[in-house]
């Protein structure tokens, strides 16, 4: 998993691989982006996280390093198969790292329907 980290001031940006320790991130950061140096009233924002499929998560709100490492780490409990559900879950209803959270919260309880892809399927089934 990765998170794209960027500086809201200069819009430039490094994708970091995770997990990364905090101390890490802005050292990581100068290096990608050829950087000397940078000032403290800069601001970062993660942008986006990405996995290691075309799945790619928006970040709506601030969230911390170790929250994302939090995340990766529940993430990579799963075995392979329930990592598959998990990332079909978000490609079909969800995009952002809230989404993410919630799955991986109440993965025990969530039902998983076959062939079922997206929200109209679903109320067709449920229908049905």
């Amino acid at each position: 998993m990765q998170a794209y980290l960027e500086n809201s001031k200069t819009g430039k940006g490094a994708w970091l691989s995770l997990p990364i320790h905090s101390t890490e991130v802005f050292e990581e950061f100068i290096k990608k982006n050829g950087l000397a140096t940078f000032s403290e009233d800069e601001e970062f924002n993660f942008t986006d996280i990405h996995f290691d499929t075309d799945l790619v998560l928006s970040t709506e709100e601030d969230i911390s390093i170790p929250k994302l490492n939090y995340l990766l780490r529940q993430f990579e409990v799963l075995d392979k198969h329930n990592q598959n559900k998990v990332l079909a879950l978000l490609e079909a209803f969800g995009n952002t790292v809230f989404d993410l959270e919630y799955t991986l919260d109440n993965f025990d309880s969530l039902t998983f329907l076959e062939n079922v892809h997206n929200a109209k399927e679903a109320g067709q089934y449920i229908i049905r």
